[in-house]
């Protein structure tokens, strides 16, 4: 083998190995992007920001609402595929526990909710005015589920419970959730 083919064995020897280690390296960043993109890791353990919701005719929801007791509160849009099959879910296990409070908050989406909107919602469905809530957990993806208890956020879900393990885990948790 000739000196100019060793170099050229070794410059392309060297792209190849700099093409895999850069795509590793983003790869893995954009992973850790988007599993944060759903909730702000940060957040949870901290008080639920203040939010400005209202239901689909207006009426504020009163902020002790979300603050007192046990609540869980569904991140959706009316326009996302997922988010109906989280509905779809939740209104399974929506009623299992009456020492949990739900409310689906639509924040997303190109389109305000109807009256006709909470037809498909095993809970009452407000709009998160100005996405102000989204906004302040760092929710930038849906659906998402946020557990809080007395004003504090304590467990957060992102994506669809599409698979049955999620499922299974979120039914376990809830049952084992003293």
């Amino acid at each position: 083998m000739t000196k100019q083919m060793k170099l050229a064995l070794g410059v392309a020897a060297g792209v190849v190995l700099l093409f895999c280690s850069s795509f590793v390296f983003f790869f893995t960043r954009m992973e850790k992007s988007a599993a944060s993109a759903f909730l702000t890791t940060s957040k949870v353990g901290k008080p639920l920001p203040r939010a400005d919701l209202v239901d689909l005719r207006g009426n504020p929801l009163a902020d002790d609402n979300l603050r007192t007791g046990r609540v869980m509160l569904v991140f959706v849009s009316l326009e996302c595929n997922a988010c109906q099959k989280e509905t779809q879910f939740l209104k399974t296990v929506a009623g299992k526990r009456d020492d949990i409070r739900y409310y689906g908050i639509a924040s997303m989406g190109s389109k305000k909710p109807d009256e006709g909107a909470e037809k498909d919602f095993p809970f009452k469905l407000y709009y998160d005015k100005g996405m102000r809530l989204a906004t302040s957990l760092g929710i930038n993806k849906i659906p998402v589920k946020v557990f809080v208890e007395d004003g504090f956020i304590k467990k957060a879900w992102g994506g669809a419970s599409s698979e049955e393990d999620t499922r299974l885990a979120f039914v376990q948790w809830l049952s084992d959730l003293k």
